[in-house]
């Protein structure tokens, strides 16, 4: 992983990095690719200051991570997750005990542990769901409110 600069999004830095895709967990990215990875935030050459997402960390070259990024449809990258986006692994043969053999191997490794992650991974709500509308008024009373609570009234009144 190479640095290769900054680009401004909507006032704020990006730091561009080259990666090499050693290993794809979920995607269309083809091992032995580079790919470019964008970390928000960077160095400031007017002001003379690192900017970074509350929480994150730079990113370092010549190091190797597991990323969580999201695509850019109308630029030619990919946009790094802050804070949780970039984890830096050795190797993912390595081994890591707490994780479920994914390919039935026999040992359980780093990359088995990232294989586990996509498959247990939580979707966002993209929409209404299927299920019963929202009424006004709960079908039952609270439990944490005491009957014959004596009716709100408006502040306004």
């Amino acid at each position: 992983m190479t640095k290769k600069g900054t680009t401004d999004i909507d006032g704020l830095p990006e730091t561009q990095w080259a990666v090499k895709v050693n290993e794809v967990f979920e995607g269309t990215l083809q091992v032995g690719s580079t790919t470019v990875v964008n970390q928000t935030g960077g160095y400031d050459e007017d002001t003379n200051s690192l900017t970074l997402m509350e929480g994150d960390l730079p990113l370092e070259a010549g190091e190797s991570y597991v990323f969580a990024t999201r695509r850019m449809s109308d630029r030619a990258w990919f946009t790094m997750v802050p804070v949780y986006g970039a984890r830096p692994v050795g190797s993912t043969t390595e081994p890591f005990p707490s994780a479920e053999d994914m390919d039935g191997d026999g040992t359980s490794t780093v990359g088995d542990y990232w294989d586990q992650m996509v498959r247990d991974q939580v979707q966002p709500d993209t929409g209404p769901g299927t299920g019963p509308e929202p009424t006004d008024e709960p079908s039952e009373q609270p439990s944490d409110v005491p009957t014959g609570s004596p009716e709100p009234t408006d502040p306004a009144e």
